[in-house]
C-alpha cells in the first residue's frame, strides 16, 4: 500500500455514529466477560457481538472484487489476530503475566473457533466476521434470493437438526448463519432514507426488543456455541435492537458535536486490539479480582484502549490494530519532513 492509499484512508470521512455503536459494542463484550449471569448480561448478549455482523452489512462495499475483499480483511482482521495471538502465546506473556493459567495448547490455539477460551474468549468473533465477509463477496453477484436461503438453511439446520457449525476450525461454520446479520445490515442500509421519524423508530425497537429479553419471552444468543435462540424470533429480535442502535446513533450523537464526535471516532479506530486483548486483564487480575468486579471490569477496558491509543501512535499500529497509525503522528512526520527541507 503506497503512502498516498494510506494517507486516503485516513482522510476518508467516518461516521461518528456508527463508531458510537462500535464503541458500545466493545464495552458490552468486556461487561459480558466479566459479570456473571443477570438481566444486564443477558441484555447486551441479544446483540453485542451480533451488531459488528450488521455493521459490516450496513457499510458494505458493492462489487469489490474477492481478491480485494480478503486483502482487505486479512489486513484489518488476520493480521491483529495473527499478531496478538502469538504475542499472548508467549512464554513471556503466559509467565510473567498470566503466571501459566489457563494457557491454550498450540493446536488449539490454530484451530481456533469456539475452542478458545480464557485469554482468547474473543478472538472466535474476529475469524467468524472474516469468512462471513468472505461469504458475502462470493455470493454478491448470485439472485438475492439464493443470498439469503444460505444464512436461513445454515439457521434451520441449526433449529432443526443442531447442526455443530462450531465445531468448524476458525468459526468458519458460525460464519454461515451469522451471515444473517450482515445481510441484514446491508438491507438496512437500502432502506435506511426511507425510514420515517428514525429516532423514533430507532428507540421503538429498542424498547420492543429489550423488553421482550427482560420478560424471558426472547432468550439472548450465543453465537460461538452456534445457539441462535429460538427459531426465528431471537434473530429478528436482534437484529431489531440492532437496527435500533443505528437508528438512534444516527440521529443522536451528531448532536453531541465535532470534537465529542471526533473521540468517539478515535475509540472506535482502536477499539479492535481491546477485543483481541481484554480477556488478557482479565486473567492476569483473577487472583486479586473476582469476576464480576467494577475494578476487573473497568481494568479491562480501560488498560487495553489505553495502550491501543498509544499503539496508533506508531507504525505497529497496522499489525496490532489492523488501522494506520494515527493522523496526528503522521502529520508530525509531515511537518519535519517539511522542515528538514527549508533548512
Amino acid at each position: 500500500m503506497t503512502n498516498t492509499t494510506v494517507a486516503n484512508a485516513i482522510a476518508r470521512p467516518r461516521s461518528a455514529a456508527i463508531d458510537a455503536v462500535r464503541v458500545l459494542g466493545v464495552v458490552a463484550i468486556v461487561y459480558g466477560h466479566v459479570f456473571g449471569l443477570n438481566f444486564l448480561r443477558s441484555s447486551l448478549f441479544i446483540w453485542h457481538v451480533p451488531v459488528f455482523f450488521v455493521l459490516t452489512g450496513y457499510l458494505w462495499t458493492a462489487n469489490r472484487s474477492i481478491l480485494t475483499e480478503v486483502r482487505k480483511r486479512t489486513l484489518t482482521l488476520l493480521v491483529p489476530y495473527a499478531a496478538w495471538l502469538l504475542i499472548i502465546l508467549s512464554p513471556l506473556v503466559n509467565d510473567l503475566i498470566l503466571h501459566g493459567r489457563n494457557t491454550v495448547p498450540l493446536e488449539i490455539a490454530l484451530r481456533g473457533g469456539a475452542l478458545l477460551t480464557g485469554q482468547f474468549a474473543a478472538f472466535w468473533f474476529v475469524t467468524a466476521l472474516f469468512f462471513a465477509a468472505i461469504y458475502l463477496r462470493l455470493l454478491e453477484r448470485l439472485p438475492e434470493i439464493v443470498q439469503w436461503a444460505v444464512p436461513l438453511v445454515a439457521l434451520v439446520a441449526l433449529w432443526v437438526f443442531h447442526v455443530p457449525f462450531q465445531q468448524v476450525p476458525l468459526s468458519a461454520g458460525v460464519a454461515v448463519p451469522c451471515l444473517i446479520f450482515v445481510l441484514a445490515g446491508r438491507q438496512l442500509k437500502r432502506v435506511r432514507s426511507r425510514v420515517p421519524r428514525p429516532g423514533l423508530v430507532g428507540l421503538g425497537l429498542l424498547v420492543v426488543g429489550f423488553a421482550l429479553v427482560a420478560t424471558n419471552v426472547v432468550p439472548p444468543v450465543d453465537l460461538k456455541q452456534s445457539d441462535f435462540g429460538l427459531p426465528i424470533v431471537t434473530v429478528l429480535v436482534s437484529i431489531g435492537i440492532c437496527f435500533g442502535l443505528i437508528l438512534v446513533a444516527e440521529e443522536a450523537v451528531p448532536l453531541l458535536g465535532r470534537v465529542t464526535g471526533a473521540i468517539i471516532t478515535r475509540l472506535a479506530l482502536t477499539s479492535f486490539m481491546v477485543i483481541l486483548t481484554h480477556a488478557v486483564v482479565i486473567q492476569a487480575l483473577r487472583p486479586n479480582a473476582p469476576l464480576g468486579s467494577p475494578k476487573m471490569f473497568l481494568a479491562a477496558l480501560i488498560i487495553p484502549w489505553v495502550l491501543a491509543l498509544l499503539v496508533n501512535l506508531t507504525p505497529l499500529s497496522r499489525i496490532l490494530i489492523g488501522v494506520p497509525m494515527s493522523r496526528l503522528r503522521l502529520r508530525s512526520r509531515a511537518s519535519k519532513v517539511s522542515a528538514d527541507a527549508m533548512r
